[in-house]
């Protein structure tokens, strides 16, 4: 699939009887699950927000977050800061095609040098990717992975303890709220995982920034006599800040907002908008929104409601309108 824009969203799941986070891509009605948890990811109320960063595949008309009720009350799942990037969905040209550019290769940027326990770490996405694996990583991990080309890093996942489960890189160590996102790694350089032997967290897969290495100049043909023509994607923001117009209907429960914050998202079954803080129920939810500030809303299902396994989802705006061509 040809990637055309990402997502990035942040996601706190504390509590006993968490259900499932599903993200599904749709072009048009048919949707896709790209992304799914199912769970306790986090050990508290304060633990750290996660972000989840994931590709959007050429034509995605919209993106579905659905969140699946666990058996109790203490199962509120959480998003906030919600970003979808900008790309473009491209008509096909009404001049003669051009021959196309050779498609570089994909090289790999990283090896394991070392792994204890066996198995702790791997590389993946063919040497594109160091990772601790799904799930919470372990205690007392030691792992290095080699640098094969100099590549800037995006953290897929990144979630790990401040100042004990780390990354060291160019010499610094990367842990909690720190993540290595955007650092520039070197060509022949070693990176180096450690978690200590007590709490931890759903940990690490950090890749390369996917760029290929050219292997031939772009072979010749007929040029195009006319640009085809493109609509930009609409880039998406949403914090749970802001107020759009209209009235939030269908809630089966009261809320402490009068009008919600959905940003334009059409919601269904358990999805709430909570004003900063903790969530109603006791011993699930965050303490507060992803920033950290006492005024910073986030969305959550509030599981005081519905049945165990009832299923909510929030729905994005449209993101591409295909170009008439």
């Amino acid at each position: 699939l040809t990637s055309v824009g990402s997502i990035s969203f942040y996601y706190h799941m504390y509590g006993a009887t968490i259900g499932n986070l599903t993200v599904n891509t749709c072009t048009g009605t048919t949707c896709t699950p790209a992304w799914d948890t199912n769970g306790q990811q986090h050990n508290a109320t304060t633990s750290a927000w996660t972000q989840q960063i994931l590709v959007l595949p050429m034509g995605t008309t919209s993106v579905q977050w659905v969140a699946t009720r666990g058996s109790t009350f203490t199962g509120d799942i959480s998003i906030d800061t919600v970003r979808i990037g900008q790309g473009v969905y491209v008509a096909s040209p009404t001049a003669a095609p051009t021959t196309p550019a050779p498609t570089a290769p994909t090289v790999a940027a990283f090896s394991v040098l070392q792994t204890i326990p066996a198995l702790a770490c791997s590389v993946s996405s063919g040497g594109l990717c160091i990772t601790d694996g799904t799930g919470l990583h372990g205690n007392n991990e030691r792992c290095s992975f080699s640098v094969l080309r100099t590549t800037i890093l995006t953290a897929v996942e990144w979630d790990t303890e401040g100042f004990f489960d780390s990354i060291t890189i160019n010499g610094s160590a990367y842990s909690g709220a720190r993540s290595p996102a955007g650092v520039t790694v070197l060509g022949g350089s070693t990176l180096q995982w450690s978690s200590d032997g007590s709490v931890t967290n759903q940990g690490f897969t950090l890749c390369a920034d996917g760029s290929a290495v050219p292997t031939s100049t772009p072979t010749t043909g007929a040029p195009t006599t006319s640009a085809p023509t493109a609509t930009s994607v609409q880039s998406f923001t949403c914090d749970f800040n802001s107020p759009t117009i209209g009235t939030l209907t269908g809630v089966p429960f009261p809320t402490t907002l009068g009008t919600m914050f959905w940003c334009g998202m059409a919601h269904t079954g358990l999805w709430n908008v909570d004003q900063g803080g903790v969530t109603p129920s006791t011993g699930t939810g965050p303490s507060g929104g992803q920033s950290g500030t006492l005024v910073d809303n986030y969305a959550h299902i509030e599981t005081s409601y519905g049945a165990s396994g009832l299923s909510s989802m929030l729905t994005s705006p449209p993101l591409y309108t295909p170009a008439a061509g």
